[in-house]
C-alpha cells in the first residue's frame, strides 16, 4: 500500500512538472518566436513560412505534453466536474487576493470533458492575470448558461488593450487562453467591464455552443 501511495504521488509530481513548468516554458517559446517574426517580417520576407513550421513543431509537442500529463493524472474536471473545480480554483485564487471574489454557478449545458478541460484552464489563466496584474479590489467568476456555457472573469481593475498585448505580449496569459480555445472550439471574447476611462476593468468571456 504505502508503495503505491508512492508511486501515485510521483505520478502527480511529475504531471505537475509537465503541467506547470515545461508547458507554459513551451507557450512562451513560442510567444517569443511569434514576436521574432513580427520584428523580422520586413528583413526575412519568408520568415512567416519557416517561423509556422517551427509553431506547428511547439504545438505539437505541447499536444503530446498535455496528454501525458492527463495520463498521469486526470484534471479535476473530468475527475469532479466543471463547477466544483472552478470552486477549487476561486478558492485558491482567494488565498492570494485581497479583495473580495465572488463564485456563481448556474450552468446545464453539456460540455465534452476535454473542451471543459480547456476552459478551466483559460479561466484559470483569466483568474490568475485579474488577480496579480490588474490592481483590482473585486472579482467576479461565473459558469452560466442552459444551451451554451459561459465562463465569465469581471474585474474593477486597470484594464488592458488585448490588441496591445497580442502584438507587444507581456505574458503568455493572452497567448494560452487563445491557443486553448483555438485548439478546444470554445470562443474568447474579451474587453473592458465597465465604459469608465479612469478605471475600466476587464472582463473575459469564454464561451462553448
Amino acid at each position: 500500500m504505502e508503495l503505491l501511495r508512492e508511486r501515485d504521488e510521483e505520478r502527480r509530481r511529475t504531471a505537475r512538472v509537465l503541467h506547470d513548468d515545461i508547458g507554459p516554458t513551451l507557450a512562451a517559446a513560442g510567444l517569443h518566436l511569434d514576436a521574432l517574426r513580427l520584428d523580422l517580417a520586413c528583413k526575412v520576407p519568408d520568415i512567416g513560412a519557416r517561423t509556422q513550421e517551427i509553431q506547428a513543431v511547439l504545438e505539437l509537442a505541447m499536444e503530446r505534453l498535455r496528454q501525458l500529463s492527463r495520463d498521469l493524472n486526470p484534471s479535476l474536471v473530468e475527475r469532479a466536474g466543471l463547477p466544483f473545480a472552478l470552486d477549487r480554483s476561486a478558492e485558491m485564487a482567494r488565498q492570494r487576493f485581497s479583495g473580495l471574489l465572488r463564485l456563481t454557478v448556474n450552468c446545464t449545458a453539456a460540455i465534452p470533458p476535454q473542451s471543459a478541460v480547456a476552459m478551466h484552464q483559460a479561466a484559470e489563466y483569466a483568474l490568475d492575470n485579474a488577480v496579480r496584474h490588474a490592481g483590482a479590489t473585486r472579482i467576479t467568476l461565473a459558469l452560466t448558461g442552459k444551451r451554451k456555457a459561459r465562463i465569465e472573469i469581471r474585474d474593477n481593475g486597470k484594464g488592458f488593450d488585448p490588441v496591445a498585448e497580442r502584438t507587444a505580449p507581456k505574458g503568455v496569459g493572452l497567448f494560452l487562453i487563445h491557443s486553448l480555445a483555438a485548439r478546444h472550439g470554445f470562443q474568447v471574447r474579451i474587453g473592458p467591464a465597465t465604459s469608465l476611462p479612469e478605471n475600466p476593468g476587464t472582463i473575459v468571456r469564454l464561451i462553448w455552443e
